[in-house]
């Protein structure tokens, strides 16, 4: 399952905002480093950040897609390894028990539940 993409809604309204803000003045400067051009160098570097961010989520979702499958690929080989030493030495061989096997015999059996009647 793939990890949801980020949008911003302060990078929305930031562009909204200066759109509003260029109509009224396109070389707006409201002195303390408030233009509007330092308003859309703003915006533009937030717009990268979660460009980026949201890049790197694909990229994470490649990388979780290639862990399942490695992780796949060793259950699988460890199961054949298990099966392969039950073959050689047997299931009922302490060779089976060393390799991480259980005797049929140690398997905990179900027994059959019956409800419990309360005392009178």
């Amino acid at each position: 399952m793939a990890r949801r993409k980020r949008a911003s809604q302060s990078i929305v309204r930031a562009e909204t905002r200066a759109a509003a803000l260029e109509s009224l003045d396109p070389a707006l400067d409201l002195g303390n480093d408030l233009t509007l051009a330092a308003l859309k160098t703003s915006v533009e570097a937030a717009n990268a950040t979660l460009a980026t961010y949201n890049t790197q989520l694909s990229e994470l979702d490649g990388l979780l897609d290639d862990v399942r499958k490695a992780e796949a690929a060793l259950n699988l080989m460890v199961s054949r390894m298990i099966n392969a030493v039950s073959v050689r030495y047997g299931k009922k061989s302490i060779e089976y028990a060393q390799a991480g096997g259980s005797f049929y015999k140690s398997r905990a059996k179900k027994k059959p539940t019956t409800p419990e009647t309360p005392p009178k």
